[in-house]
């Protein structure tokens, strides 16, 4: 079967069996096209900083980047803004932060969004008269460095591309590398699809499954499997580090009345036992990065957890330390060859590290992609036996 597929873009580029959709004259004419789109819009912004204030929206590490790269093309903010009240009336960076419905009194003010979630974001200023909005400079500002890595590692992303099962997944992954290479986030309309972690068969939760949430925030996945499923699963074991939505995670499963059925661990997991430093805030908490400290959290691995008993579906979604937790998981996995939904957008290299880790992990897995949203994130790679 040939595995190879029409560029995702409205180039006539011939596609090489097996390897990347797109010629080294595609890849640097999308490279050029995305450079010009993304300097055009900082001129625009630039010319109406002039006229009206820019606020920013996002006062996190998301704003800081924003306000140095506008600042450094001459455009210089007003205000930050943010959901959260917790930050309203202090500086951030220098800049004042103001509550979302003062942005309105503003004489014609424009915002910057400099948060995830740009479409949410943008219909609530909408909501209460904001008009002048730009959401695709933070977009772009995200993916040029996966821009950069995927142009460096051309190698490891067409060996990627040589594993996936169904046209779909090539279709979608020719999207993302278009995307990535040409900054232009229209590219994953066609690809975004609505079920993650749930897409079709096999994967979903069958009769008598035991399902492993590994990153489970509150229990978004555990609504999405009641859901769609009901609660026909053996069991269902989530695992979240964060003290605060652990505590709302276990409020839900006794208010459904799962008590028995699904089980909240208050750890991280990773590829050995012992304790980590956790920082950030809800679906962002994360491992702290090298040198920093923050909440200390018991971490185990699921080797360890299910050293006697099977598991039939794992989802990692772990802000970035999926590989340390599938290697920490490798002996489950190799043993009984669970189907798996591992996410691989929260750093440029896990979109080729995870998938060859995996397909020398375990051969007899067949690979599928999907892509869940209409940015950058919530893209999942998926594995299944044959």
């Amino acid at each position: 079967m040939t595995r190879s597929l029409k560029t995702a873009t409205t180039s006539r580029a011939p596609v090489r069996k097996h390897g990347m959709a797109f010629t080294k004259q595609t890849l640097k004419g999308m490279v050029k096209s995305g450079d010009r789109f993304f300097h055009s819009l900082l001129h625009s912004l630039q010319a109406r900083s002039k006229k009206a204030p820019i606020v920013l929206f996002g006062a996190g590490e998301g704003g800081r980047k924003t306000k140095a790269l506008l600042e450094k093309a001459g455009v210089t903010p007003a205000f930050f803004s943010d959901s959260d009240a917790r930050k309203w009336g202090r500086l951030v960076a220098g800049l004042p932060v103001i509550p979302p419905v003062c942005i309105a009194e503003l004489p014609h003010p424009h915002v910057v969004i400099s948060a995830s979630d740009t479409a949410a974001i943008a219909r609530s200023l909408r909501a209460i008269g904001v008009e002048g909005i730009e959401a695709r400079l933070y977009l772009m500002l995200q993916t040029i460095p996966y821009r950069d890595a995927f142009l460096r590692n051309q190698d490891e992303l067409e060996r990627v591309r040589a594993l996936l099962a169904d046209a779909r997944s090539l279709h979608t992954f020719d999207a993302l590398c278009a995307h990535a290479f040409s900054l232009n986030a229209a590219l994953l309309s066609s690809v975004c699809e609505p079920r993650q972690y749930f897409f079709g068969e096999p994967f979903a939760v069958h009769q008598g499954d035991v399902f492993v949430d590994v990153g489970a925030w509150q229990g978004d996945t555990l609504r999405a499997v009641l859901r769609r499923f009901g609660a026909r699963f053996h069991s269902v074991h989530c695992f979240e580090p964060n003290a605060e939505s652990c505590a709302a995670l276990r409020a839900f499963i006794r208010a459904r009345h799962l008590c028995g059925k699904v089980f909240a661990h208050p750890v991280a997991v990773g590829d050995a036992p012992g304790r980590a430093y956790f920082s950030g805030t809800g679906t962002g908490y994360h491992r702290s990065g090298e040198g920093e400290q923050g909440a200390s959290v018991a971490m185990t691995t699921l080797d360890a957890v299910f050293a006697r008993s099977r598991v039939d579906f794992i989802k990692f979604d772990i802000e970035g330390a999926e590989p340390e937790a599938l290697r920490g998981a490798q002996k489950i996995i190799t043993r009984g060859l669970p189907r798996l939904a591992v996410c691989i957008y929260h750093a440029p290299e896990h979109f080729w590290e995870i998938p060859l880790m995996l397909a020398k992990m375990v051969p007899e897995y067949t690979f599928y992609l999907r892509h869940h949203s209409r940015g950058l994130y919530e893209t999942v790679w998926y594995a299944a036996r044959r």
